[in-house]
């Protein structure tokens, strides 16, 4: 599924089913810690191993996994920010191309783009154009 749509803005559908894949793999995260006690089993470690110092190696993992998750919704944000610049750019661009940079006028070529869109718009498929 394309990240843009064909207006060049971010689909909103793609940004919902990133949220609901990040969710389900969340939620089997979650559903597998349940079924197999994986942090109970590692407390139970870390007290056979006391002199190991793994519950501040535990925390300091945590810790690191938060900040990575933080640190990769603020990307997101940042990426997001930049295609809409660059959106806006490109439509700036568009713009120039379209109209004389000192009038402000429509140029030869928007009169053209005008004016084979209303032909295609007024004639059916396959019927024959008028010549004037």
């Amino acid at each position: 599924m394309p990240m843009h749509d064909h207006n060049g803005g971010i689909d909103p559908r793609r940004v919902w089913i990133d949220y609901a894949v990040a969710a389900l793999i969340a939620a089997a995260v979650a559903a597998v810690e349940l079924q197999t006690d994986v942090l109970i089993r590692f407390y139970r470690f870390t007290l056979l191993y006391a002199d190991w110092h793994l519950p501040q190696i535990y925390l300091a993992l945590v810790a690191a996994c938060i900040a990575m998750a933080f640190l990769g919704i603020r990307r997101s944000f940042r990426l997001r920010a930049e295609i809409r610049r660059r959106v806006a750019a490109e439509d700036v661009a568009k713009d120039l191309a379209r109209h004389d940079p000192l009038t402000g006028l429509p140029n030869r070529r928007r009169f053209s783009e005008n004016l084979f869109a209303g032909i295609d718009r007024t004639i059916p498929r396959g019927a024959g154009a008028p010549f004037f």
